[in-house]
């Protein structure tokens, strides 16, 4: 699948989540932008459990569920932000690079964390090489359709 084809499915539903609420649209712009860089510097899995710790499990499984057309409640922008950003990573990882992730009840920190250090670990190089192309691409789109936070 082409990767600019794949970002903007993944984004999608995060435009939908987000609406018309600005304070979530520019959080969610702000959290994307950044992902890139912030995968080049810090690398794979300490921007995944940052992205993690600044959204909260609970928030990142209804963020997940938006790809399941569930609205996006109960959390703050900050929150949303995260939240949002990381649940288009994680649903990259599992639909177009094939890696399964924990899901309902069995999400959470631990299994969270066992992903990362399970099934993630052995294929770390080549994810890399896969989701930097696709985190630019979410930037761009974010960039194109999202407020900047202000209402810029």
């Amino acid at each position: 699948m082409d990767i600019v084809e794949a970002a903007i499915r993944k984004f999608s539903p995060l435009l939908r989540a987000v609406g018309g609420n600005e304070s979530y649209q520019g959080s969610l712009r702000a959290r994307l932008r950044a992902l890139p860089q912030l995968l080049l510097e810090n690398g794979l899995t300490s921007t995944i459990l940052f992205y993690a710790a600044k959204a909260e499990v609970e928030n990142l499984k209804k963020a997940l569920m938006v790809y399941d057309g569930r609205p996006l409640t109960g959390m703050t922008k900050e929150q949303a932000g995260y939240a949002l950003a990381l649940s288009a990573v994680l649903k990259f990882l599992q639909d177009d690079l094939g890696l399964p992730l924990p899901s309902g009840e069995r999400f959470s920190a631990e299994s969270f964390l066992e992903f990362l250090n399970g099934e993630l670990a052995p294929r770390r190089r080549e994810v890399m090489l896969r989701l930097l192309p696709f985190t630019v691409e979410l930037k761009r789109l974010a960039e194109a359709s999202l407020k900047e936070a202000g209402g810029e």
